[in-house]
């Protein structure tokens, strides 16, 4: 498990938008820290140093906690 980053703002119920360390290639799964799947890496942009993620959620994941939370990748 690697940390990914963490979630800055919720766009739409399924669309989260996450400051990363590393930028990850479109299509990445991202889970939480207890390896349950959020969704997928959509979009990636901002600056090299600092770049930022859209990650496209699935299920019944909910959004009202999702600000600040701590993302992974395998």
């Amino acid at each position: 498990m690697k940390y990914l980053g963490e979630v800055r703002r919720v766009l739409k119920l399924n669309l989260w938008v996450a400051q990363v360390d590393s930028a990850p290639r479109e299509g990445t799964k991202v889970f939480d820290k207890r390896m349950l799947p959020i969704g997928v890496v959509e979009d990636v942009f901002g600056p090299v140093d600092s770049p930022y993620a859209v990650i496209r959620t699935q299920g019944e994941t909910s959004a009202l906690k999702a600000q600040g939370t701590k993302l992974y990748v395998r």
